[in-house]
């Protein structure tokens, strides 16, 4: 019996370990085309991937705005994530 395509969809997030429980999370966004560009050629120029560059981008950005917190602004910025910004 085939499966559905719910059965599919659900099989493909466990193995891909995609939403709840898993390692990963989708994001969708729509950029600029030169901004879409400039990421394609730094992942080209450091030879990685779109998603490991924007990956290795979003780590070091947060890095560098934690350096500047004191403590209580660092607790901020953490729960500035538990508000549902979109």
């Amino acid at each position: 019996m085939a499966l559905s395509n719910s059965e599919r969809q659900e099989r493909y997030r466990r193995s891909s370990r995609l939403g709840i429980g898993g390692e990963y999370e989708r994001i969708s966004c729509i950029v600029a085309i030169s901004t879409k560009r400039s990421v394609e050629r730094l992942a080209a120029h450091f030879g990685c991937s779109i998603t490991e560059m924007i990956e290795r981008l979003i780590t070091e950005k947060t890095k560098s705005v934690l350096t500047q917190l004191d403590d209580d602004g660092q607790q901020r910025f953490y729960a500035e994530a538990t508000r549902g910004n979109k």
